[in-house]
């Protein structure tokens, strides 16, 4: 059984004490409050406790909690890191990334994180991959200092949702007193109970055997049905990406063979494709992790199809390896998007420059802290680029009032990509430039004056080739400019989306 640090039972006061437990272990509690005042006494002094300490708070719960947890937090709310569940969870196969990405960025430090995967009007599909979820944040976070608090609002949720929160956090918390949870069971044997079979689609549902050397026409049937479809054509691409990812995945990992199927949910709610093969998961965290760039050991695959759908089913039996992706028929407020620009970016050759179509110019007035502002990070010869290049954009769109929007995050990746990509072509970043305008502009310059390009489809193994195609849907305008002594590779995304969080091209 996973190890995981406990409080002391019948323990009072601040519900999960950092100091509770000793030091250097894993906490996850879930508390099970009723009511407002509860859920805001028992977050509220979680954060308090850990900001009295100076560690660094996340606090990922569904939108409307937002508002009242920064009311009573008040100032000292400052230097918490707000998320909106409801956006980032709507497939819970997402979370776990975000959780691990704040924690590693405050390495060296007791991560303090408030998690909320669970709420009322979740469908049942989406409930048991949060349960999943929740399961193997114990795995994930084993032996790090770190603690994930979980609220669950007992009244709204069902005994079966109550019982299995119970099941995957090895504390309780229930009027303000801590104990261990007698029925805490291991994460492997949560995560074999969720591969329950999953319902056959009704009739209409279109399939396609393949082998080895058929992903184009895996590609062609799927591109073919998807745009005979009601999605829009930035949720065709991004279909018609994850589902390539999910064949190719079965070409190499499930026996080189698989089985495509396609068809429209029930009650119009979008569209569902399946693949099914003859593997097996291997790695439960597989999908759940950002593999880095360079990584040739699989899993970004997976990560990319969690990103662009808006829920993803796994179930490994012995029978084989089945992968439900779930696409609603538009952009939904709570959907994380890798989403396809207005118009497609091209890099020119002949070392000149690079032509990506104008992105939107909405003419909604800016933010007063990012007009005219420019920021520039020397980076040659700086060990942790990623990581500094990162927080130093985190810094700058705070200051800019650009922070706490999907799209905000979105930036992030973007910057984390370019730095990521000039390390492992250009021989490191020789400087990060932001300019804040009608546009975010982010320009990474290094010594190379070889010209990025992106591949059509991204081949396992190739890096670079998923760097440049995630930079291309997050951003309006991307591309690359040779100068005397290196290039700048750029990337914008309009301030206007910042601050709505909306999708390019939404």
């Amino acid at each position: 059984m996973v190890p995981a640090r406990t409080c002391r039972a019948g323990d009072r006061g601040t519900p999960t004490d950092p100091a509770a437990g000793g030091p250097g272990g894993f906490v996850h509690p879930a508390l099970l409050y009723r009511g407002p005042e509860e859920y805001l006494t028992g977050v509220g002094d979680f954060v308090r406790a850990a900001l009295a300490a100076d560690e660094p708070v996340l606090v990922a719960v569904p939108g409307p909690r937002l508002g009242p947890l920064r009311e009573v937090l008040g100032s000292g709310g400052a230097g918490v890191e707000f998320t909106d569940m409801a956006r980032l969870g709507r497939n819970p196969g997402r979370i776990l990334a975000a959780l691990r990405e704040f924690a590693e960025r405050h390495e060296g430090r007791a991560a303090r994180i408030v998690g909320e995967p669970v709420w009322a009007g979740r469908t049942p599909a989406e409930v048991r991959e949060a349960v999943r979820h929740e399961a193997l944040v114990n795995t994930a976070f084993a032996g790090r200092d770190a603690t994930v608090l979980c609220p669950y609002e007992v009244a709204a949720l069902s005994p079966g949702v109550l019982a299995d929160a119970r099941r995957t956090h090895p504390a309780l918390i229930e009027g303000g007193r801590v104990r261990p949870s007698p029925g805490y069971t291991d994460p492997s044997v949560v995560g074999g109970d969720c591969d329950t079979p999953l319902p056959e689609p009704g009739p209409g549902a279109v399939g396609l055997d393949y082998a080895r050397g058929d992903l184009a026409r895996v590609r062609e049937f799927a591109g073919a049905w998807a745009g005979a479809s009601s999605l829009a054509a930035g949720r065709r691409g991004d279909l018609l990406l994850a589902v390539t990812e999910a064949a190719a995945n079965s070409l190499a990992h499930g026996g080189g063979r698989g089985t495509l199927r396609l068809w429209r949910a029930p009650g119009g709610g979008g569209v569902v494709a399946e693949i099914r093969d003859g593997g097996r998961l291997a790695d439960p965290l597989a999908g759940r992790r950002r593999p880095p760039l360079a990584s040739t050991e699989g899993g970004r695959g997976l990560w990319m199809i969690h990103q662009l759908c808006d829920l993803v089913e796994v179930r490994s039996t012995s029978s084989g390896l089945t992968v439900r992706l779930h696409m609603a028929d538009v952009r939904e407020p709570g959907r994380r998007t890798l989403s396809r620009p207005r118009e497609e970016s091209r890099v020119s050759g002949g070392g000149e420059t690079t032509v990506k179509s104008s992105g939107p110019r909405t003419g909604r007035p800016l933010r007063p802290g990012a007009a005219g502002q420019r920021r520039l990070l020397a980076l040659a010869g700086v060990r942790g680029q990623v990581a500094k290049g990162r927080d130093f954009a985190r810094q700058a769109l705070r200051d800019w009032e650009w922070d706490g929007t999907e799209t905000s995050e979105d930036s992030l990746l973007v910057v984390s990509e370019l730095v990521t990509n000039a390390g492992l072509h250009a021989d490191g970043c020789l400087q990060l430039v932001l300019t804040g305008g009608d546009v975010l502009r982010i320009e990474v310059f290094d010594g190379s004056t070889a010209l990025p390009h992106r591949q059509s489809s991204p081949r396992r193994g190739t890096p670079g080739g998923h760097g440049l195609t995630i930079i291309d849907r997050l951003c309006d305008r991307w591309g690359a400019e040779v100068h005397e002594g290196g290039k700048v590779v750029w990337a914008e995304i309009a301030a206007a989306r910042l601050v709505s969080g909306r999708p390019a091209g939404g």
